[in-house]
């Protein structure tokens, strides 16, 4: 093989340059390739000769300095004709030999092939390509200061927008515990907990994936706001109370846990009891009393990643015990005279209701202890 006449200037490399002088493809860079010869490029190229010396003719203004440097080839039919090959010995103004051990000679696109000639890796290049990737990152010239913004919480105060400042802020790297809802659950007397199950729709949490129900046995354990589960025998989130006993009047909640459940499928939500006002610290276990009635709703927490939450989920509202908006929300109509109020037997569907009252101006129930309403 000959020597390269245009081997590099070494103290002429090493004092780099002050300005880009290429804007070079990065993706190209672990190849090591150096910039395009000004000029040197066209569709005309021929492939022939035998492997691994591989004729290239039908190109121009190929030189001396030619050699060691790369020609890259592509629109070949023959796959193994493509790709990027060093020049070794330079023939004539319009013919090279290239190295390449798969090529094909006689290539069907021969004279519609397309060719470039590439310098060889220097320096140079290499701070051309790091320009390049600086400026990608940005999004501005490599040579401009870092791009800012400003933070919701101080509109006066630019904020450098580097990867330290974004660290922990891509929508990605942040999940939230939302609410799901879900309907008409059997319970019975005597239960500590029930089972949820939802094909498909209840992931436990874990160490490697936090994402999903947060469970009180697992990665979110002591998590008690995570894990917290709010239990609804009407549509009005009314609280539900213990009936007897020394825990009379505490607030009848839920937490998830794992139990017997089996993620994605299912999980278990067991009953507790707290003093209202008091931390959920405090609660108790609690059993499910005969008198609690035999069907309940619940809102369970799913943590979900930032870039995975619907564009709606922050207008589900839990607003004086009536939840609505968001997926699954409730619509809620306007009374339409005085003493009415929203009456609901499920949770989803409301009406103008004129409720019941006897003689004493008390408003009655049925033994589901559900409003009764006229008509």
């Amino acid at each position: 093989m000959p020597i390269a006449p245009n081997k590099l200037d070494q103290a002429k490399d090493i004092a780099g340059s002050d300005f880009q002088t290429s804007a070079l493809d990065v993706r190209e860079e672990s190849q090591k390739l150096g910039r395009a010869v000004s000029g040197q490029n066209g569709v005309t190229a021929n492939i022939l000769g035998t492997t691994p010396d591989m004729v290239i003719t039908g190109i121009s203004g190929m030189s001396s300095l030619s050699e060691c440097r790369f020609l890259t080839l592509s629109g070949a039919n023959s796959p193994g004709n493509n790709g990027t090959f060093r020049i070794v010995e330079y023939l004539n103004a319009n013919s090279v030999i290239i190295t390449n051990p798969l090529g094909v000679s006689g290539d069907a696109n021969n004279g519609n092939i397309t060719w470039v000639e590439r310098r060889s890796y220097s320096l140079e290049d290499d701070l051309n390509y790091s320009r390049s990737d600086r400026a990608s990152i940005k999004g501005i010239d490599y040579d401009e200061l870092i791009a800012q913004y400003l933070r919701c919480t101080n509109q006066t105060v630019e904020i450098p927008a580097n990867l330290a400042n974004i660290a922990g802020h891509t929508t990605d790297a942040k999940a939230f515990v939302d609410n799901i809802r879900y309907y008409n659950l059997p319970v019975v007397a005597g239960n500590t907990h029930i089972t949820l199950t939802s094909a498909g729709n209840l992931k436990h949490a874990d160490v490697v994936n936090i994402t999903g129900v947060p469970i009180n046995d697992g990665y979110d354990a002591g998590n008690l706001e995570a894990t917290f589960v709010c239990i609804l025998n009407d549509g009005y989130a009314s609280e539900m109370v213990v009936l007897a006993g020394v825990y009379e009047g505490w607030r009848i909640y839920g937490r998830t846990r794992a139990g017997a459940g089996v993620s994605p499928n299912s999980v278990e939500i067991e009953f507790r009891a707290v003093q209202l006002g008091y931390p959920l610290s405090t609660s108790v276990a609690y059993t499910w009393e005969a008198d609690q009635g035999t069907e309940i709703h619940v809102i369970i927490g799913y943590r979900t990643g930032l870039d995975s939450l619907s564009d709606t989920v922050f207008r589900r509202l839990l607003i004086n015990g009536i939840v609505y908006g968001g997926q699954g929300g409730v619509s809620l109509p306007d009374a339409t005279e005085i003493g009415q109020f929203l009456y609901s037997v499920d949770g989803v569907s409301f009406t103008p209701q004129i409720p019941v009252v006897n003689d004493q101006g008390f408003i009655l129930v049925n033994a589901q202890g559900r409003v009764v309403v006229a008509g």
